[in-house]
């Protein structure tokens, strides 16, 4: 018993991770809060209280609360690893308290739907009902595992089947991943692939005249009938009936699709019309896998993907009318000299092919839930010992005391090879960066192929040390091709050119491509092997960074140029699509969910840390002035100790109206908190002659709000000013910018400097025009119309060239 109730723990804490990590990714609105607060009693209370010293906080606008989460691990991926419990904190009252996942989402659901673009038409209650679906799903299909003695998720070597049923925790940036509305305890225990139980299909015959089908269909279904009637356990009536009607097509449906459909009026009208005849649950055993709704058996050539209308994460999955015909089309684009050359020039990738579809029609109109896909099977009887595993498999977390697949796989890795369990890593992920993008973005450059390469259509054969060797990829529903490869393509296929959304241009395409293929999937492969601890973040991203600048070299469309320069990659949004009650199967497919941005991770590894994030010990800077004879002297900002000063600062008449940052001292130091672990900005205090009289604050555009309105650098950077004396005399403005500018370009690495003050604020523009700053546009900020301005080295030496700053050929090294 105490064991379940560990378990049902761990889940519910394991939920409430992929709650807060969906909310940070799909609104942005987060900030590190990692100092004990001097000002803040409730917050400096609860650091006390927990021992925890690094959290995320989360700003809730609408309920007036804020959220900290303790956290156990920070990554740029967006997999950050949280500690428990989770707090709330009312903003007027100072209350602090642990919250539920249940509470939670209330707070979130309200904040959503006043605080986001996209309208929240989900009721809470039903959003409630879908998470804990999910959540009670991974907790029943757990205990049916422990019940049944089934073996351990994670174990490292994996046949094909096994891998798809292993995947008891879901996706780990899904909120409903194991969604399954619809389905009581014992249709769940028997339909899943997680139990492993198996089931016999139910079968229809069918009159040719009720039947849309592909021609490819007419060898399949006589196929499936040979192999039924020798499984030699059927029925006497079913093999009368198979007899006597030899013209008619046999149907394989779920036996749960098979019901529902049975209840349908159109069902029941052929029924008494003759034209269609159920057969019932019958024949061999198959297998769900990992979506559910495809089934496989080890003896038979094909899988079948079926129609349910259960909502499985987001959506009933009911086979459209387009995937249906996609997937046909892209099965006959295979069989051309195209797909010869595909094949030819990739021996370390398969399509898996979706060869036939059919559907059953009442009156000329499709009845919804007949319309199947049947898919090839390339993992037949011994085919299907192989170590093949879905993406999503390796990147599933460890439950309870069981390490991750992942681990166990680089532990092993790391043994075979006699080698430390880092360079196991290293080297399993560069095979597996080859092997993913060597092959995908060069079929994308050659052949103008788009996949949809996320972590549950990428399958992935593991050698005999573990090592990736071998790509295949499902779902031939998820392709499209690039506009720019379209009169080689259709020089194959000419039936192509007249097929909607079968083309698209590159605005189209990139940032879709990157989200599947690089956030989907290989930041999910990034955050399992960090978990691990057996390697860095940081030390993946380098080596991503690294081979994508190989691959760049033979790029010829500009996709890896894209993923690399891109200040922010599209991500699909899966909890706001849902909390806009958009049902991804039935949107159009131009605009099948909400996506919105997150940052590249990339970027952090250019990421200026000697300007952005000084040392206290060596990153003081002095500019002596002869002209005045004064001294500026600039200094990392000190949260303990500077608060109070600029606190008075904020606080002066002549300060309040333009910054807005005036109020109590602890709302100060809670805003210079989350300044000093941000990315996006960092502060100094400067001093003339030993008195502090201003404080400047870097940022980063990459980052910040501004890099959005102009093609931004990761070398820029940008940077506010506050003056603290009103005595023209004491305020030395220009020499104080041109302190900080000589830092700046002293730094090697740094590249242009930008501002963007105010329109109205003229003598500030005129100031840094002084300084060498050069007018580029004028922008409408959210809360401004700014002078959008750029600074070079060769601009300032133009003006200042006796001034220590890097020398100009050096500037012209690094840009």
């Amino acid at each position: 018993m105490q064991n379940n109730i560990n378990k049902n723990k761990e889940i519910d804490q394991f939920a409430y991770s992929i709650l807060i990590n969906v909310y940070m990714r799909e609104t942005g609105v987060w900030s590190r809060y990692y100092h004990r607060p001097q000002y803040d009693a409730a917050i400096a209370d609860l650091f006390d209280k927990t021992g925890f010293d690094k959290w995320i906080k989360l700003p809730l606008e609408e309920s007036k609360q804020e959220i900290f989460c303790p956290i156990k691990r920070y990554t740029e991926s967006g997999h950050h690893e949280f500690l428990f419990p989770i707090f709330s904190r009312n903003n007027e009252s100072d209350f602090v308290k642990p919250i539920t996942w249940q509470e939670f989402l209330l707070l979130i659901h309200t904040e959503l739907s006043k605080q986001v673009k996209h309208a929240v038409s989900l009721p809470y209650q039903e959003f409630l009902g879908r998470v804990s679906n999910s959540v009670d799903n991974i907790k029943e299909l757990i205990a049916q595992r422990e019940e049944l003695g089934l073996t351990d998720i994670n174990e490292p070597l994996q046949r094909f089947i096994e891998s798809e049923q292993s995947l008891v925790l879901g996706h780990a940036m899904h909120p409903f991943g194991k969604g399954r509305m619809g389905w009581q305890p014992d249709q769940l225990k028997t339909y899943s692939p997680e139990t492993q139980q198996g089931f016999e299909l139910c079968y229809f015959l069918a009159d040719p005249s009720i039947l849309s089908c592909t021609d490819s269909y007419f060898a399949v279904a006589k196929q499936v009938r040979s192999n039924l009637m020798q499984c030699g356990t059927l029925p006497e009536d079913v093999l009368n009936a198979l007899n006597d009607s030899p013209e008619r097509l046999l149907l394989p449906i779920h036996p749960w699709e098979a019901h529902y459909l049975m209840e349908k009026e159109e069902t029941k009208a052929l029924i008494d019309t003759g034209k269609l005849i159920f057969l019932g649950q019958i024949g061999k055993k198959y297998q769900a896998t990992s979506s559910v709704r495809t089934v496989y058996c080890d003896t038979e050539p094909f899988m079948f993907k079926f129609s349910l209308h259960v909502k499985i994460t987001n959506s009933e999955r009911v086979n459209a009318q387009a995937e249906l015909e996609r997937g046909y089309r892209f099965h006959k684009l295979l069989q051309t000299e195209w797909g010869d050359k595909l094949k030819a020039s990739h021996p370390h990738f398969s399509t898996i092919d979706d060869s036939a579809y059919f559907q059953i029609l009442h009156d000329g109109s499709p009845i919804s839930g007949f319309n199947t896909i049947i898919r090839q099977n390339p993992f037949m009887k011994d085919e299907g010992d192989k170590n093949v595993s879905l993406i999503a498999s390796l990147c599933q977390d460890g439950i309870g005391d069981k390490p991750s697949r992942m681990h166990r796989i680089l532990t092993e890795f790391g043994e075979l090879h006699s080698t430390s369990t880092k360079i196991a890593a290293l080297e399993w992920f560069s095979k597996y960066l080859d092997l993913l993008l060597g092959n995908l973005t060069n079929i994308f450059s050659e052949f103008g192929l788009v996949l949809e390469a996320h972590q549950q259509n990428i399958l992935v054969n593991l050698d005999y040390d573990g090592s990736p060797n071998h790509l295949y990829y499902r779902d031939n529903q998820g392709y499209f091709f690039w506009t720019g490869a379209s009169d080689f393509i259709c020089s194959f296929m000419p039936e192509l050119v007249d097929k909607e959304w079968t083309f698209f241009p590159e605005e189209v395409i990139y940032p879709k491509y990157t989200y599947y293929l690089m956030v989907n999937n290989v930041l999910g492969v990034v955050s399992a092997m960090t978990k691990t601890g057996f390697i860095d973040e940081r030390d993946l991203l380098v080596e991503l960074r690294t081979k994508l600048l190989k691959f760049q070299e033979i790029d010829q469309t500009g996709l890896i140029s894209y993923i690399l320069d891109s200040r922010d990659w599209t991500i699909k949004a899966n909890m706001l699509t849902k909390l806009a009650d958009m049902d991804e199967v039935l949107q159009p497919m131009d605009n099948p969910a909400i996506y919105c941005d997150m940052p590249n991770p990339l970027m952090i590894l250019q990421f200026q840390e000697e300007y952005m994030k000084p040392k206290h010990s060596n990153s003081t800077h002095e500019c002596y002035f002869e002209d005045l004879d004064i001294t500026v002297k600039l200094r990392p900002f000190n949260v303990k100790e500077d608060i109070p000063l600029v606190h008075k600062w904020f606080n002066e008449e002549h300060t309040k109206s333009f910054w807005k940052m005036d109020g109590p001292i602890k709302e100060l130091e809670k805003f210079y908190i989350e300044l000093e672990e941000s990315e996006a900005s960092t502060a100094y205090i400067g001093e003339i002659d030993g008195e502090p009289t201003f404080t400047f604050e870097p940022y980063w555009p990459m980052r910040d709000d501004i890099g959005r309105y102009y093609d931004a650098l990761p070398s820029d950077h940008g940077a506010h000013l506050l003056i603290a004396p009103t005595d023209k005399n004491k305020k030395y403005t220009f020499h104080s910018v041109r302190a900080f500018m000589m830092q700046y370009f002293q730094i090697e690495g740094t590249g242009k400097m930008i501002g963007e003050a105010d329109v109205n604020m003229r003598p500030m523009h005129i100031l840094v025009t002084r300084i060498g700053f050069k007018l580029q546009k004028v922008v409408e900020l959210p809360h401004k119309k700014a002078n959008l301005t750029f600074c070079t080295r060769e601009d300032y030496l133009e003006r200042f060239p006796n001034d220590n700053v890097y020398p100009m050929q050096l500037c012209e090294q690094i840009q």
